[in-house]
């Protein structure tokens, strides 16, 4: 089993200047809606899409490193290569990675990294591997007990993020068009029934990767 939490949420790719400039406002009555619009359709573009388009970092917790199925194994460990434990490569569905930034394991209930002179990072367009360097294994003393492993990775901003951007703006405008008395919390709502009448999804179609 493992468990992908978001830790840290970045910047939208439009700032709030930007998108009063595009929908012509000076005023700052509808500041915190327009905030708000801009988040939700970025998050919805990043649903939509199956991939972040921006450099959010995750967090991944798995159970242990030991007796497991293959089947069963969240990184989906290669089976031509699965026994010995130590040579097993861990495998990240996710698109696209900019940079794993640490890989830690649970030794005596503290968090102890594993040093990149054990592993090293294959990073590929839908899915990463953490593979390990000649001569070296992963440990087999980590704590037997669930969530042992704890791996922190970025997220990259795709190439073609300007297309993401450009439905953004879209969505956004047609959003403020039809927001009647939208407060900020109700965003996210407005966002699901807006984002195919906008043409923002339309937009995102070369940006859509395979889902998991």
């Amino acid at each position: 089993m493992s468990l992908t939490t978001r830790t840290t949420l970045a910047t939208p790719p439009i700032s709030l200047a930007e998108m009063k400039t595009f929908l012509k406002i000076t005023s700052t009555a509808d500041d915190a809606l327009i905030t708000s619009m801009i988040e939700a359709a970025t998050a919805h573009c990043e649903a939509y899409c199956g991939r972040d388009v921006r450099a959010n970092v995750y967090r991944l917790l798995t159970t242990d490193f030991g007796d497991v199925a293959v089947t069963d194994f969240p990184y989906r460990v290669s089976p031509f290569n699965f026994a010995p434990l130590e040579d097993t490569t861990l495998h990240i569905k996710r698109a696209t990675i900019a940079s794993i930034d640490s890989v830690e394991y649970l030794l005596s209930d503290v968090w102890t990294a594993i040093p990149t002179t054990v592993w090293y990072a294959s990073i590929r367009p839908l899915k990463t591997f953490l593979l390990l360097k000649q001569g070296q294994g992963w440990p087999t003393d980590a704590d037997e007990v669930e969530d042992n492993v704890r791996i922190d990775f970025t997220m990259a901003v795709p190439d073609n993020v300007s297309l993401a951007i450009a439905g953004i703006y879209r969505h956004v405008g047609r959003m403020y068009e039809e927001r009647g008395d939208c407060e900020p919390q109700m965003a996210g709502a407005l966002a699901n029934q807006t984002a195919k009448s906008s043409g923002a999804e339309g937009m995102y179609q070369s940006l859509q990767v395979p889902r998991f």
